[in-house]
């Protein structure tokens, strides 16, 4: 009787492949980038706004406000950084980070062509309870 057992490990290989390919595999983070951070924004002939973020270790974050409520996605790669809205507009920032990972910096696009850009310092730079200890000013040198 002839026997298959080189079969047998080309089977299991595969189904470990099919497991694989079926996982939510997150990318590693930086745990320098969990927390809050405080974002300084202003889009195009605006006015600039602050908002506090909670970046958590799933590549998520929210905003701990009542008053603006909103959630989305982030990731960074490398020195570049993206964090999206998944309310709203739902716009995307894109930017850099510093090698310290807690200053950043960039431009964002809502789903209307809008652009704007932003700022924003992690809680562990500066002590962030209160908006008027935001970065001052807006990207563009807009005082608020």
């Amino acid at each position: 009787m002839k026997t298959r057992t080189g079969l047998f490990p080309l089977l299991a290989l595969g189904a470990l492949i099919l497991l694989l390919a079926g996982c939510n595999i997150t990318p590693p983070v930086y745990d320098d980038m969990i927390g809050t951070w405080g974002l300084v924004f202003v889009w195009k002939g605006g006015t600039a706004k602050s908002v506090l973020l909670d970046f958590e270790s799933d590549g998520t974050w929210t905003t701990p406000s009542e008053e603006y409520e909103a959630y989305g996605t982030w990731e960074i790669d490398g020195s570049n950084v993206t964090f999206t809205y998944l309310t709203g507009f739902m716009p995307v920032y894109t930017g850099t980070v510093n090698a310290e990972l807690n200053y950043m910096s960039g431009t964002m696009l809502d789903d209307e062509g809008h652009e704007g850009t932003w700022k924003a310092r992690h809680r562990s730079a500066k002590d962030l309870d209160g908006f008027a200890d935001l970065p001052e000013g807006s990207p563009d040198g807009a005082q608020f």
